[in-house]
């Protein structure tokens, strides 16, 4: 008995070809392996290019940056522009400070900033007692924008005068 089977073998080959996705079906039949069929079809039109975005991309934020009472003397003394922010309570506050500073307690910061600290790329030397809530403040000025902040620390390393 004789078996006339034709058996067929479609491959498909997927190439990209200037920016184009582009398939080749090339269809086989057996025995022979004559070609039945070759067919070159673009599935996916050339890509284009984006059109330019109108935004800018978003800016990297600011690093979080300590600075030494050394380092901050210098620049209190350097006749650059800064603001010395002094986080603490009132009643710390009254009790002492460094010379120059203004009192925005921590937990005011975020409302109070943006009214009394106008210019977000002043440089801006935070400190409180010991550093944590110096540390915390910078963290929320930074959050709110600020470009230019120093965590100076506690009044407590602040071997320099103080007033109060």
């Amino acid at each position: 008995m004789k078996r006339n089977s034709i058996f067929m073998i479609a491959l498909f080959f997927l190439i990209v070809a200037g920016g184009a996705l582009l398939y080749h079906v090339l269809v086989l039949q057996q025995p022979g392996g004559s070609v039945v069929e070759d067919v070159w079809e673009r599935e996916v039109p050339p890509l284009e290019e984006p059109p330019p975005t109108e935004t800018p991309p978003p800016a990297i934020a600011p690093a979080y940056q300590t600075i030494t009472a050394t380092e901050a003397l210098e620049m209190i003394e350097s006749g650059e522009p800064f603001v010395l922010l002094d986080v603490r309570a009132q009643s710390e506050f009254e009790e002492a400070h460094i010379a120059d500073a203004i009192l925005i307690p921590g937990q005011d910061l975020a409302d109070r900033a943006l009214a009394e600290l106008p210019d977000k790329d002043m440089r801006i030397l935070v400190y409180c007692r010991s550093g944590r809530r110096s540390a915390e403040a910078v963290w929320t000025l930074l959050e709110l924008g600020y470009t230019n902040v120093y965590d100076l620390g506690g009044i407590l390393d602040w071997p320099y005068e103080v007033v109060g």
